[in-house]
Order: C-alpha cells, then structure tokens, then sequence
C-alpha cells in the first residue's frame, strides 16, 4: 500500500471552517481543504499529516485539540535525519536559485483578495499563537539566510524579530491591534515564505520517500513541476460527495469551535470505519437526489445527526463561495508515468480544464485506490 500526507496547512482548515460562525462566512481555500480532508480520511486508508522540518512540541489550543482526536487516523512519524537534512539542504538551495520566483509567487499572493488575505488574516488572529508554541517561533531557523535573501533584510534582523515571535504576549497584541508596526510586518512575511519553503520540503520528502502527498493550494507556485504524461484521474461519487458534506454540516449544528471539531472527528471516525467495512455504497449513483437520500441514510445508520438546515446552508455556501464540487482527485506520479493501476481497466484521454489531459480511467478506479496506486503528488479538481 502506497503511504501518503495530507500537510498540516490543509488540514488546520477544518478549523477555519468550523470556527466561522456560518459556513458562507469563510473563504474557498478553507472549503476546498476541509472537504479535501473529510474525504481523504472517510475514503482512503494511507494519509497522514507530514512532519515540519524542524522537531516539533505537542500541538496545543484548538490544532491541538484536532490532532489528539485524529491521533488514530494520523501518523506522526518522521523520515530519518539523513533525508531531512538532505531535503532541507535541498529546499535552501532551491531557494537560493530561485530568489526571484519566490519573490514573484509571494506578490501574486498578497494580491489575491478572494483567498491569500482572509487565509492570512485568520492565520494571524487565531492560529500564530499555536504555530509559535509548537514549533518554537513563526517561522523555521534554519532558513533565515534564505529569508534574508528573499526578503531583503539582514540575517541578524530576520533572528531578532524570530525571538520576538516566541513572546506569546506580544503576538496576542499583534492579532489585537494589527499595529503599523516594522516588526510586525517584517514576522508576516517571513511566516508567509517560510510555509512556502516548507511545502517545497515536504514535496522534496513525498518524493524520495516514494509516497504520496497534498499540499494546501497556497504552496501551489513553489512546487517543482511534474510531467502530464504521468497524470491520473480519480472521479468522486456523488455519493462520497454529499456523506463529506454531511460531516462537515453536522458539526455546525454544535454553538462553540471545540465542541465543532469534536463533532467533526467523530463523525469522520464513525463514516471512515464504516466506508472502509464495505458497510455503506459510495459509488456514483445516476441521479444526486438518489445519492443523497442514500447518503442520508447512510449518515443516520452509523448514529449521525443529520440537521437539514445546515446541510442546505453548508451546500449553498459552497457553490457562493464559488467552491463547487469535488470532482476528483488527481494524481502525478514523480515517475511521470503510471503502472499499478492499468489493472483497473482501459483508459481514455479527457481535458479537465488546467490539468490538462490526464488518464481516466474507468468506474473501477475509485477514490479508495489511490492506496494501491503510484507515489506522486494529489491535487482536487472542481466543478460547479
């Protein structure tokens, strides 16, 4: 079986979701990683959450809270010093090479209303804090000298405003007051580049460890690029559609975050087990009404309270938002070809818009065979 990871960025999303007060109030890269996650874990059997490069302190606060409850869906495990050295060695170097690229993807970002400026004001109010306690400050020490050089600053400025990271107090202040403040803006830029450096680590990891791994769709201009000839298509049933969203829409119907994620985790574990058992029918059936109605069902049998309300809010937000559905999961194996899964049946030569063409292939091929397919990178295709 192929071993994957969902990075941690994707999945602190749940929280962003689950922390509004209505599912239209956030914006589509949460969606898009909360349903990104409830799926991956309902439906598969081999995702964890990658490791930071730097050894990290338990999780605390609400993140905390989150991965205690996933603790049995989610491994911890990290790769061996040699290949963690290595591939921070490699990630410096490829940021030392590529000062400009960095520098351009972080200005597309920053002009990105819709999703990069509520991400990081979310980022900032409710999650610096937590990010600071576990791994030791906001942003990775052994990539300073990179920062430096991406962000025109001096080494000994990047350390010093480091260690001011660390001062919980001061952070509090910042996600107060946001002040006009050098020091502040100086602490959001190196966290923004140091998480893109980090998705460059943990795609350099996926790959040598020969595993499979989704990234958040921020890091997505950092990330090396991939040949098409190795590309795959998984199709997600209408039915695994409406059980995700069924999860996700249940926890709203609790009043506080805490209780949400509680919610949200149960609810995963129950459906997971039950998906993996054969005990419930996610394959795409003709006609949604008839996916849904099953899926409901499906939710009641494993003791999920299903609150009609919420559900049609939490389906409607995500077409507003202009999320749209999750169509599939698509694969790019680090080979650029793909050989464990022509098994399932003869393919066929489709456009899915940006992914260009990809190998589909046929109803057989479904969501719970990424596990028995290729190591590579997985990105989620979207329709309205």
């Amino acid at each position: 079986m192929t071993q994957g990871y969902i990075d941690s960025a994707s999945t602190y999303e749940i929280i962003a979701v689950l922390g509004s007060k209505r599912p239209a109030e956030t914006y589509p890269w949460a969606w898009q990683s909360a349903i990104t996650v409830t799926s991956s874990l309902i439906n598969t059997s081999h995702l964890q959450i990658a490791p930071a490069p730097s050894l990290e302190s338990g999780a605390g606060g609400i993140y905390g809270h989150l991965m205690l409850g996933l603790a049995e869906l989610i491994s911890h495990h990290r790769p061996d010093s040699e290949l963690t050295q290595m591939a921070v060695r490699n990630t410096k170097q490829w940021a030392k090479d590529n000062v400009d690229k960095i520098r351009d993807t972080y200005a597309k970002l920053k002009a990105d209303n819709k999703n990069f400026i509520k991400w990081l004001e979310r980022s900032i109010t409710t999650a610096w804090i937590e990010h600071s306690e576990r791994l030791g400050g906001l942003y990775n020490e052994e990539f300073i000298p990179e920062l430096s050089r991406i962000l025109n600053v001096s080494t000994i400025e990047l350390s010093k405003v480091r260690e001011l990271s660390c001062d919980l107090s001061l952070l509090k202040h910042y996600a107060t007051n946001w002040p006009d403040d050098d020091n502040f803006r100086l602490m959001t830029d190196a966290y923004v580049v140091s998480a893109l450096l980090r998705g460059r680590y943990h795609d350099y990891i996926a790959q040598k460890s020969s595993i499979q791994v989704i990234h958040h769709p921020f890091r997505e201009g950092v990330l090396p690029h991939l040949k098409k000839s190795g590309t795959v298509r998984f199709v997600v049933s209408n039915t695994e559609r409406y059980l995700s969203n069924i999860v996700l829409a249940s926890a709203f119907a609790e009043r506080r975050e805490k209780q949400r994620v509680s919610c949200w985790v149960e609810n995963v574990l129950k459906v997971r087990k039950a998906v993996l058992a054969g005990a419930i029918d996610t394959r795409q059936k003709d006609f949604n009404k008839v996916a849904l109605d099953l899926a409901v069902d499906a939710a009641k049998r494993v003791d999920i309270r299903i609150h009609p309300r919420w559900l049609d809010e939490v389906l409607d937000a995500i077409f507003a938002i202009g999320v749209g559905a999750l169509a599939s999961f698509v694969l790019n194996s680090w080979t650029g070809f793909v050989s464990k899964i022509i098994h399932y049946g003869v393919s066929r030569k489709v456009d899915i818009g940006k992914e260009a063409t990809c190998r589909v292939l046929d109803t057989k091929a479904r969501l719970r065979d990424l596990a028995i397919s290729e190591p590579g990178r997985i990105k989620q295709t979207w329709k309205e």
